[in-house]
């Protein structure tokens, strides 16, 4: 896909999603579903036939990098497909993602792109409810209730603000 029909589609995608963030989208990689942080990217040098769809669940503390990987592995665990996405933290940014990968890129509509965003939002908002109530569940000291913010990550938009 080279990057004219990319950024197409990522326009279009936006307009489908009922949002007006084809600029952000395009400028910053990422624009917000449902206060989530959700991004596109292409790898053309390795793996030139997928699209990649990504929820920034926001920066890990460092303090706490060994509960979040045995967390994020035992949710990778539990989806066990490729189909499904997969949870890791981007050695970029030491944030916590979930990505998904979308193949077959000659017949991709945006519609599809659309559906993966809202996917990858909605995931994100569950993890982050998973973790919110464990968080509580275990009494960590860490957690602010009245802010819904879990122990080991911050909230994404204030990551992006």
């Amino acid at each position: 896909m080279t990057e004219t029909n990319f950024g197409a589609l990522c326009r279009a995608a936006c307009k489908t999603l009922g949002i007006g963030g084809e600029v952000s989208l395009m400028e910053k990689g990422y624009l917000a579903i449902d206060g989530i942080p959700v991004g596109l990217f292409l790898e053309p040098g390795s793996a030139p036939h997928r699209m990649f769809c990504y929820a920034d669940l926001g920066p890990v503390d460092p303090q706490l990098q060994a509960s979040a990987y045995e967390t994020l592995l035992m949710q990778n665990q539990l989806n066990m497909s490729k189909a499904a996405g997969s949870y890791g933290i981007e050695p970029l940014t030491g944030h916590a993602v979930f990505t998904l990968a979308l193949g077959h890129l000659e017949q991709i509509s945006a519609g599809r792109v659309a559906d993966a965003m809202r996917n990858c939002a909605s995931e994100a908002k569950r993890l982050r409810k998973e973790w919110n109530a464990a968080s509580l569940q275990r009494g960590n000291r860490g957690h602010d209730a009245r802010a819904g913010k879990a122990d080991w990550t911050e909230s994404a938009e204030e990551a992006f603000s």
